[in-house]
């Protein structure tokens, strides 16, 4: 019903750009140099991009493959869930730890304004 209600307004009130009268400007010839990124940006930006790959084919291997193969080599099923919910306890509560005993003179890039709330769970806000 919102997909015929949205569909109605763009039939109604959508009017393109290339339909509307455009005052016409005198073209210059005068090329602006096209801006590049500097080269540590650039291998800072693509190390990041090909480790989000890794971790994201990593990840896809944990949740398809490897309950397969570790059934496959008799391990219970629900062994395997309580590895799932191990790993998920240790996702939650390594980085509060890690919150609490951070050395206070370590220099980050971004140092977040958390306010009033407590160091166990700033990494969250």
């Amino acid at each position: 019903m919102l997909y015929g209600i949205f569909f109605g307004i763009v039939l109604i009130k959508f009017r393109p750009a290339a339909k509307t009268a455009q005052p016409t400007r005198k073209e210059t010839t005068t090329e602006t140099p096209k801006p590049s990124l500097p080269s540590a940006n650039q291998l800072m930006l693509t190390t990041f991009f090909f480790a989000l790959l890794i971790f994201w084919l990593m990840y896809q291997q944990w949740s398809s493959n490897l309950s397969v193969y570790m059934t496959g080599l008799g391990i219970l099923l629900r062994n395997y869930s309580f590895l799932w919910t191990l790993n998920a306890a240790l996702i939650g509560t390594i980085p509060c730890q890690v919150d609490t005993y951070k050395n206070e003179n370590t220099i980050f890039l971004i140092r977040p304004n958390r306010g009033n709330i407590p160091p166990r769970f700033g990494h969250f806000f």
